[in-house]
């Protein structure tokens, strides 16, 4: 009978635990809708990837948006997480967010992507490879004002070809291309439109001049 007694008494602190363990892990969440910059509208599909740290393990989650673009992520521990939101023809986003218990609705808009390719020649219309092409946003009405560096720096293949892909569209960038023969090479401000390949016209950029020895 006292064991009888007991039980009851053992397992409601087992089910208050549970409960409360489980209330514990959604506790430190975010959720928050996607939309697409240029239109407003939100967007399905989107990944959102965030990554938990522990002492042990580095756990990498996915979550994508339901139709109405609404997304939810519950790490498992508090602290600042980097996330990355990405879709198809969008570029990517990352950032860095802090989530201590239940957080207010964080909401995202996504900039369109472009994908630029084009052909580098010098000179002597010869193609250049192996050259560094870096693309930085400008802030609009305000150049030539840097606000960010894309993330990737890309390089021309042969016979000079270069493809630079998730460009955010419609937002002013310079466009610098670097090589250890030749002199940098800059467009500035130059904008590209989304959902479509543009062919620069050959970029020219002239041999770097010989330094003069003493």
């Amino acid at each position: 009978m006292k064991l009888k007694g007991l039980l009851l008494p053992i397992l409601i602190l087992l089910t208050a635990f549970a409960h409360s363990e489980s209330f514990l892990s959604k506790s430190n969440c975010v959720d928050g809708w996607i939309y697409d910059d240029l239109t407003g509208v939100a967007i399905e599909g989107v990944n959102v990837i965030y990554i938990d740290v522990s002492e042990n393990e580095v756990v990498v989650n996915t979550v994508t948006t339901s139709p109405d673009g609404h997304y939810n992520i519950c790490p498992k521990e508090p602290g600042v997480k980097q996330v990355f939101i990405w879709a198809p023809g969008f570029s990517t986003r990352r950032q860095d967010i802090k989530i201590f218990g239940r957080q207010p609705n964080l909401n995202f808009r996504l900039q369109r992507a472009a994908t630029v390719q084009g052909t580098l020649l010098d000179a002597s219309n010869q193609p250049i490879s192996g050259a560094q092409l870096r693309v930085e946003y400008l802030q609009k009405d305000k150049f030539p004002l840097l606000v960010s560096s894309h993330s990737a720096v890309f390089k021309s293949g042969k016979d000079g070809l270069f493809r630079l892909r998730n460009i955010d569209a419609f937002r002013p960038v310079r466009l610098t291309v670097a090589h250890p023969d030749y002199d940098d090479y800059v467009v500035s401000p130059i904008t590209f439109e989304p959902d479509q390949e543009i062919i620069l016209k050959p970029m020219m950029i002239h041999k770097a001049r010989e330094k003069t020895k003493e």
